[in-house]
């Protein structure tokens, strides 16, 4: 049989391609009920079909048939672009996205897909944009799945139904968790924990509610609530008391209390759960792990003892406001220091640990007390600093700030005492260089660069002008540590323009805008600058 195979020639099967399919809008027969089947024919062929429930006014149905030979598929005349930069992304763009998809799914009409780029309504966000036969039209704050599907309904005509509690549910949650874990992405805790608690309240399905509480327990740990996290974490460990997961989550709480006499009691509790031979290994793991949470709470303690120690915020470092300087009207430069290591450095590492040349911003922390913006007693607010990353490393941070009437955030800070601790985060990249992308891990080499550069910024935004021309300059950009003196290839080689609007009562940086205009060739230099300069605010 083996000689016969290997004298028969390779009989090769063609895949046949994949078939065209439409949809086709089919009239019911009278007679059929809703939810009822019927036979239909189609080019030949019979094909069983469930008729609508409830029944659509016009007594049809839509359905997915074989298209005819030659069938061409008909393009969708209407695109939502949805906006998945910073702000909406923090207010659940990425699940706005997906309520839009679900709710149009099945209409050929419309395509959906994320937008290139941000929208500008950071205000309002989240945002997308109806595009119809090139006009663009701006939709903002689609916070609910109503405003969604008037928006799909809006733009298609064909209205979605919501009658489906599960499904607004579904898509509420979604939302929700979306936020959330953008918020928890970029250690914004405030923004993280809103509404959590709530939910938690509100939740009739007991192992969901437990997922809930499970999760705020982590986050109220991670923002330095541990008396919350605590009480959270013992409600854990009681729904669940042979959970040695849960047990040793507490010893974790418990150590950075300095509990040293309940961590003892976790012990004995860890050895009667785990009593059984099997669980040998486990119960070692255990132990080790409340061991180490043990010197924790002793170190903890005794630290406690001895001085008034301000609780660690997961991926924040404890800075102290140096001086505060006036520049203009409306504007100040506020300047910070610290001797705290845990606070980062801006150099971004590849998956190689070569160097990154990006831009970068931190999350500041004022402490304003209770707020509409989540439980804790702190807003969160985005900054871009004009001082180097050498200073960064030096334990030096300037940051350019305007002060808002009212402004939560700024009002606090304007009146904060010098010398007062000031939480700052770790540095977070902005945009990769020189692609000057969020991430230009999916670009070919020769998307990278560009011919021009052309930044347009307004009032306290001047701030990224330096940021990104300190990467055209061999002193100021990235360079390894440790090679800090010697000069750099600058990363950033097109020439960059700028228009910077400004008001004239808070026209900002300028004695460094004129130094960038005066700049040789191969220096931080912008080519050409336009200041647009715009009367003071009515009354001022």
């Amino acid at each position: 049989q083996q000689q016969q195979q290997q004298q028969q020639p390779e009989q090769r099967q063609e895949t046949p391609p994949p078939q065209q399919h439409a949809v086709y809008t089919i009239r019911v027969p009278p007679g059929v009920r809703p939810g009822g089947a019927f036979v239909v024919e189609h080019l030949g062929v019979h094909y069983q079909i469930t008729a609508s429930d409830p029944p659509r006014e016009d007594g049809a149905v839509e359905c997915w048939l074989p298209a005819p030979p030659g069938h061409q598929p008909a393009q969708p005349e209407v695109e939502i672009q949805v906006c998945q930069a910073g702000a909406c992304r923090r207010a659940g763009s990425e699940a706005v996205l997906l309520e839009i998809e679900e709710l149009g799914a099945g209409l050929l009409c419309l395509s959906v897909s994320a937008a290139d780029g941000c929208l500008g309504a950071c205000d309002e966000a989240p945002n997308a944009i109806v595009v119809r036969r090139g006009t663009e039209v701006l939709q903002s704050r689609l916070d609910k799945v109503e405003k969604t599907a008037a928006l799909v309904a809006a733009a298609t005509g064909a209205t979605p139904n919501l009658d489906d509690p599960a499904l607004r549910q579904r898509l509420k949650e979604a939302r929700q968790v979306r936020a959330r874990q953008q918020a928890r992405e970029e250690k914004r805790w405030n923004g993280a924990m809103q509404g959590l608690a709530e939910q938690v309240a509100a939740s009739a399905d007991e192992s969901k509610r437990l997922d809930l509480l499970l999760e705020l327990a982590e986050l109220e740990e991670a923002a330095g609530q541990w008396e919350a996290a605590l009480e959270h974490r013992r409600e854990l460990q009681a729904a669940s008391p042979d959970e040695p997961h849960e047990i040793m989550d507490l010893a974790t709480t418990l150590g950075k209390m300095g509990r040293v006499r309940e961590i003892d009691e976790l012990q004995r509790l860890a050895e009667r759960a785990l009593s059984d031979p099997d669980d040998k290994e486990l119960l070692e793991h255990a132990s080790r792990h409340i061991a180490d949470c043990r010197v924790d709470a002793a170190r903890s303690a005794s630290v406690g003892a001895a001085q008034e120690v301000e609780r660690p915020i997961d991926g924040y470092a404890l800075w102290r406001l140096a001086s505060a300087t006036p520049v203009s009207r409306h504007s100040a430069l506020y300047r910070f220091s610290s001797e705290d290591r845990t606070r980062g450095t801006p150099l971004g590492k590849s998956a190689g640990a070569e160097l990154r040349h990006v831009t970068w911003h931190l999350t500041m922390l004022a402490r304003v007390g209770p707020n509409a913006e989540g439980p804790l007693p702190w807003v969160e607010r985005d900054y871009t600093p004009v001082s180097t990353w050498m200073d960064w490393e030096k334990g030096r941070c300037d940051i350019l700030i305007k002060t808002y009437r009212p402004g939560v955030a700024t009002g606090w800070l304007r009146e904060l005492p010098l010398g007062s601790a000031v939480h700052l985060s770790q540095p977070m990249q902005t945009l990769d260089v020189p692609s000057l992308v969020p991430d230009s891990s999916a670009l070919d080499e020769a998307s990278l660069g560009h011919s021009g550069v052309l930044l347009l910024l307004a009032g306290t935004g001047i701030a990224v002008a330096a940021s990104v021309l300190r990467h055209a300059d061999p002193a100021s950009c990235f360079r390894p540590p440790g090679r800090s003196r010697r000069p750099a290839a600058p990363p950033l080689k097109s020439p960059v323009r700028l228009i910077y609007a400004c008001r004239r009562d808070d026209v900002l940086m300028a004695p460094e805008i004129a130094k960038w205009c005066s700049a040789g060739v191969g220096r931080a230099r912008l080519q050409r600058c336009v200041l647009a300069v715009s009367p003071p605010a009515e009354g001022q």
